[in-house]
């Protein structure tokens, strides 16, 4: 009989709804998303808590007063004595900058729709909403290594002109649009080159056609925007390059011959680095001069032979004009 009576009063109190909802919720952990807060973004906190019986949760409530949070859950335990696990989302909104302390308080309620309150647990901790991270950083920054006229020599109204520029891209990229004014004697080129995030600079050499141009003396403003949008030319950066160039207005004869032996001439390697040599030379004598894109002669040479050989170890990278015979003119790239 004792141990029947025993069980009986086991199961009594296992069964009683008082006893089941006056203990009590268990505050398993507390967390914040994001986990390092920053201003300008919404903060939430989520909490962990199991009810000691099956209930459901009745309310939650928060107030901010400065730095301190205070966050309320109210739980109803029900009558059945079964462990139940909540995981709860509260919203807190935009915080600003600084310290905060958040006071997490667990209650038990005797009422499923009305937080009365017969048991309690709390839970403190601090945070920091910081300062934003910075953004990524971008590679930097588009360069107009050099640029110039090809023919170095132009003649009004003979050969249509071409620019022709060595640009540094701080990234993988192109070209990407190009757009050309002449207004009496002042040129603009205005460019864009797409390059992805990768930091993995780079050289590009590209020609832009200007066409035949009048006697006279020009100024040309190259404009080389550096754009990470594929959709549009948004600028990151911008290099601009200046020069000033003249149009002759007398042709100078050249010798027919010459220019059939032009056709043989090659220059090679190219890109070169140390050394190039120019082949396939007419019989005679020969000259050769080489141009910087901003028509400096850097090279002169009479020679005697089918082919020279010219050391370039000392010239930086870069776009060359090489011109033979002044019939033909090549063009060259150093890249060491």
């Amino acid at each position: 009989m004792i141990r029947i009576y025993t069980v009986l009063v086991a199961l009594f109190l296992a069964w009683n709804p008082i006893e089941a909802q006056t203990c009590c919720p268990y505050i398993n952990s507390v967390s914040l998303s994001p986990a390092t807060p920053t201003p300008g973004n919404p903060v939430s906190v989520i909490v962990d808590v199991t009810t000691p019986s099956l209930g459901n949760v009745v309310s939650f409530n928060h107030n901010i007063s400065g730095g301190t949070i205070h966050l309320v859950g109210c739980y109803h335990g029900g009558m059945l004595p079964a462990l139940q696990n909540f995981v709860d989302t509260i919203n807190l909104g935009v915080l600003p900058q600084g310290n905060y302390t958040l006071n997490f308080s667990a209650r038990m309620s005797s009422d499923p729709n009305t937080c009365i309150p017969v048991d309690s647990t709390h839970h403190t901790q601090t945070f920091t909403v910081g300062t934003p991270p910075p953004p990524p950083t971008l590679p930097c920054c588009i360069q107009i290594d050099s640029a110039g006229i090809s023919p170095s020599s132009p003649i009004n109204d003979t050969t249509p002109l071409s620019l022709l520029a060595l640009v540094s891209l701080p990234a993988n990229g192109q070209l990407f649009q190009d757009a050309l004014s002449i207004v009496g004697n002042d040129i603009v080129l205005e460019t864009c080159y797409l390059t992805d995030s990768t930091a993995a600079a780079m050289q590009v050499t590209d020609t832009f056609a200007i066409g035949l141009l009048p006697h006279g003396t020009y100024n040309l403003n190259m404009i080389a925007h550096h754009s990470l949008d594929p959709a549009s030319c948004v600028p990151v950066d911008t290099a601009v390059y200046s020069l000033t160039f003249t149009v002759d207005s007398t042709h100078q004869q050249t010798n027919s011959i010459n220019e059939i032996h032009a056709e043989s001439i090659s220059i090679f390697p190219n890109p070169a680095k140390d050394q190039i040599s120019v082949s396939g030379l007419p019989d005679g004598d020969n000259y050769i001069q080489i141009f910087s894109l901003t028509g400096n002669c850097i090279y002169e040479k009479k020679h005697l032979g089918s082919q020279l050989d010219i050391n370039t170890t000392k010239w930086r990278n870069g776009i060359y004009l090489v011109k033979v015979n002044e019939v033909r003119t090549y063009k060259i790239i150093i890249n060491k």
